[in-house]
């Protein structure tokens, strides 16, 4: 592949990321959001479901649980842009590090609901 198609397909990927993070968030204050996205988690079973569905927000299947995600395909740039929905979902900041400490779902839902246990 040419350096200037994988430029190309990384903005495009991109500007889905975000269109669909804006799409979400405005359903969400229009309050036609998914139900999932209104509320604080309460245990490691809604964090991951939240962890499921932020890799919608990016436009790619989730993993399948227990896969890691670099076995699964994931690319650091789908990295970056399913940390940042994944912070839009839960109401706090989800580091890219934290992703790649963690690199499966109910390893990152786990860390992510020790680490958030203040949240309610």
């Amino acid at each position: 592949m040419s350096d200037s198609r994988a430029a190309r397909e990384s903005e495009d990927l991109q500007a889905l990321a975000r269109q669909r993070i804006r799409e979400a968030n405005a359903a969400f204050q229009g309050g036609g959001g998914d139900p999932v996205t209104s509320a604080v988690p309460r245990d490691a079973d809604e964090m991951r479901a939240l962890v499921e569905a932020a890799w919608g927000d990016i436009g790619r299947s989730a993993p399948a649980r227990g896969e890691n995600y670099w076995d699964a395909g994931v690319t650091s740039l789908e990295i970056a842009l399913f940390s940042e929905a994944l912070s839009d979902r839960i109401g706090s900041e989800v580091e890219f590090n934290e992703v790649v400490d963690h690199p499966e779902t109910g390893e990152l839902a786990d860390h992510l609901c020790l680490r958030g246990a203040s949240w309610a």
